[in-house]
């Protein structure tokens, strides 16, 4: 049972030591530093910025477990835009 115990299990980590240390001065530095319009992180576009820079894809969901690992808080994505018409006027 030691042995099993000492082995990592998983996956190796995709981003190094050096590359997730680059990712949070990134993140701190801000969205518009990245070239986003808003200063808001979203999932999305902090996927974006690592294809950019580390050229790997990442999906919505390993991104998150990638900030989790950060210790960075969850993010949310930006409100859907909202039209004049209401909702009963879509619906019938």
């Amino acid at each position: 049972m030691a042995a099993l115990k000492s082995r990592p299990r998983g996956r190796p980590a995709g981003l190094d030591a050096a590359q997730r240390r680059e990712l949070m001065r990134a993140l701190t530095g801000g969205a518009v530093a990245e070239g986003f319009a808003t200063d808001l992180w979203t999932l999305r576009r902090v996927a974006q910025l690592i294809e950019r820079r580390f050229a790997r894809p990442y999906s919505k969901s390993q991104v998150w477990r990638i900030l989790v690992s950060l210790g960075l808080p969850p993010l949310v994505p930006l409100p859907r835009a909202v039209t004049d018409t209401p909702l009963a006027d879509v619906t019938h």
